[in-house]
């Protein structure tokens, strides 16, 4: 005689869903409308809670001191999940976008962004938009601009760096790292050895450059547009105010990391993928026979909440929920997932 055994098809989630709602007729509920359900639970949901290693990969991003301190996120890689790790330091990970924000407030010198880019009326020069900036407690108004790069050349193969301030009759000053002439082994290197603007001035930002010509680059005369010899980089805000990151937060599409970061860092995190739904017509079944009973509970337990309004649902389903959870995943959770924020039942 076959051994007789749940395999957990979608048939045999709809009938135990059936058994813990008590809506076993088609009438109460169909069962094309159970099996949307069941599979919008398993791929949306399920991952977090369970928090099992085959429904998790890693995360990895690379920082570095040229960017605005964030990364854009696939839609794919918005579940990322703690630890996130710089290195082998812990980042704090904020859920919280105004607490992250409170607690790391812009702190530039200027009041909107100068928007540093390549020259659109000529590509040797730096061009700015139209933006506001602060001196000494007053905020003063600069016209979209562009200026030219000034120095010493940078040889072959060698970066270099290039900072912009400006005055308070909006008069633009370049000023070059201090060993332009010699260049840099890193873009790191280079931005670093930048000199700190005047107490009467406010720092717009900064440009890194290598280039692979022989001759090397030659500021106001070498051209920056991207597909020639020229690697160029344009970013807002003092290079004296990145640090190593300390937190993260995922806002708006994007991994905002603070403080800005002042070298290239690797960032690395577990991140939820996406469970596959089940076939209507039973032609695959779960990877783990475990998940069929904690699947048919847990959004037995949202329809029961959410859906009939019934605040009522026994302790017994709730402790059920989280046995099979605790019993799924790789070590026991507090609240199904330790500090991750996961829907109450």
């Amino acid at each position: 005689m076959a051994t007789q055994e749940y395999v957990w098809t979608m048939t045999e989630i709809i009938t135990r869903w059936r058994e813990i709602t008590g809506l076993k007729e088609t009438t109460d509920i169909s069962a094309i409308n159970v099996a949307k359900r069941i599979n919008d639970y398993l791929v949306q949901y399920f991952p977090e809670q369970a928090g099992v290693d085959d429904l998790r990969t890693i995360y990895a991003a690379t920082t570095s001191m040229t960017d605005d301190g964030t990364v854009a996120l696939a839609q794919t890689d918005r579940r990322i999940v703690a630890p996130v790790m710089f290195g082998t330091v812990e980042l704090e990970y904020f859920r919280d976008s105004e607490r992250f924000f409170r607690m790391f407030p812009e702190d530039e010198q200027y009041v909107s962004p100068p928007t540093l880019t390549i020259g659109s009326g000529d590509s040797k020069k730096v061009k700015n938009i139209e933006f506001h900036y602060d001196i000494n407690g007053t905020t003063y108004t600069k016209a979209s601009a562009e200026t030219a790069l000034s120095g010493d050349t940078i040889p072959q193969n060698k970066y270099g760096a290039f900072a912009l301030t400006i005055e308070t009759d909006g008069t633009i000053t370049v000023s070059e790292a201090d060993n332009n002439s010699a260049g840099y082994l890193t873009a790191a290197l280079a931005v670093d050895a930048l000199r700190s603007a005047r107490s009467d001035s406010a720092f717009m930002g900064y440009v890194t450059v290598i280039e692979t010509a022989a001759a090397g680059f030659i500021p106001g005369t070498t051209d920056l547009a991207t597909g020639g010899t020229v690697t160029a980089t344009y970013t807002d805000g003092m290079w004296e105010k990145r640090r190593p990151p300390e937190a993260c937060l995922i806002y708006q599409e994007k991994l905002w990391f603070r403080p800005k970061p002042d070298d290239i860092y690797r960032i690395t995190a577990p991140r939820n993928v996406r469970g596959t739904a089940l076939d209507s017509d039973d032609s695959n079944a779960l990877p783990d026979l475990k998940w069929g009973p904690a699947i048919a509970l847990g959004d037995a337990i949202l329809y029961l909440r959410v859906i009939s309004k019934d605040r009522t649902v026994s302790e017994e389903l709730t402790d059920a929920f989280r046995f099979r959870i605790d019993s799924i995943s790789s070590k026991a959770r507090n609240n199904v997932m330790g500090g991750q924020v996961q829907r109450s039942f």
